[in-house]
């Protein structure tokens, strides 16, 4: 578990235990900003042994630039500082910050727009992206431009996770009207700037749920169990809403053509809405 304002890695048990067990260097955070950089996402290697293996990845924003780096963790301790990927833009808002390992074993990583919108719609641009790439930081192979980007026209990307099929779903905070759950797909455009939410324009991918951002909280962290979606979010209870479909479970096995809005509900939810192909 990663700490975002001191950078300190934590190690939690089953039981709900915690150890300290280092940090990582470099990691910058302002509280009169109130930064949502810092120390951010954090990926154990899936053939992690804690002997022939011991790479754990981090994203962290440094004072210049967010990026990504490995160290090596033993089980018990950290140490050692790579970094992998460098030169992502940092701003004080929009950094994303979540990095995960897909089963095909590349790193994907999510990179806010950092406040600069056109980022997102530039192919040859880091940010506004979900990233694809090995474990030292090259384009993983087969990646649709050739280069690390995997998707792109994104605001503020957040929780990452694969269903059952094997899909990546994508939760991302929007600006003023919609915040978006996403099945990604190689080279798609999801549309930020030009679109927010559903949107017409042509050669923009929709979002498959969408929920209004003053009810449900800003979307976090996702996963998927048994198929099903759940998100959290950053709700207090004074945003909640008393609407009966909740837009944080979904039934992650099929899905409607169009994009689907709901009413909100905050936290890890209740409710589950299924959908129909």
């Amino acid at each position: 578990m990663t700490e975002r304002n001191t950078g300190v890695v934590w190690k939690v048990g089953l039981n709900g235990s915690k150890k300290r067990v280092g940090s990582v260097p470099n990691a910058v955070w302002s509280k009169a900003t109130q930064d949502k950089g810092g120390l951010l996402g954090v990926a154990v290697s899936p053939t992690w042994n804690g002997t022939t293996d011991q790479d754990v990845f981090f994203m962290e924003t440094t004072a210049t630039d967010n990026r990504v780096v490995r160290m090596k963790f033993n089980g018990s301790t950290l140490s050692g500082y790579t970094p992998v990927l460098t030169g992502i833009v940092r701003d004080t808002q929009h950094n994303g910050g979540t990095i995960a390992l897909g089963p095909d074993r590349y790193l994907y990583v999510a990179t806010g727009d950092a406040q600069q919108g056109r980022l997102a719609q530039k192919k040859n641009s880091l940010n506004g992206k979900i990233l694809r790439i090995t474990k030292t930081g090259a384009a993983a192979p087969r990646n649709p431009f050739g280069t690390r980007v995997y998707s792109y026209g994104h605001r503020n990307p957040q929780g990452l996770a694969w269903d059952g099929s094997g899909r990546l779903w994508e939760t991302e905070i929007g600006q003023s009207a919609w915040d978006e759950l996403n099945l990604i797909k190689p080279g798609r455009n999801y549309g930020w700037p030009t679109c927010e939410g559903h949107c017409s324009a042509a050669g923009m991918t929709n979002p498959k749920f969408v929920w209004a951002v003053d009810h449900g909280g800003a979307p976090a962290q996702i996963a998927v169990a048994d198929n099903v979606i759940y998100a959290s979010t950053t709700s207090t209870p004074s945003t909640r809403s008393s609407s009966s479909e909740c837009p944080g479970a979904w039934t992650a096995s099929s899905w409607p053509t169009s994009s689907s809005t709901a009413g909100a509900c905050s936290t890890v939810p209740r409710c589950s809405r299924p959908a129909t192909s």
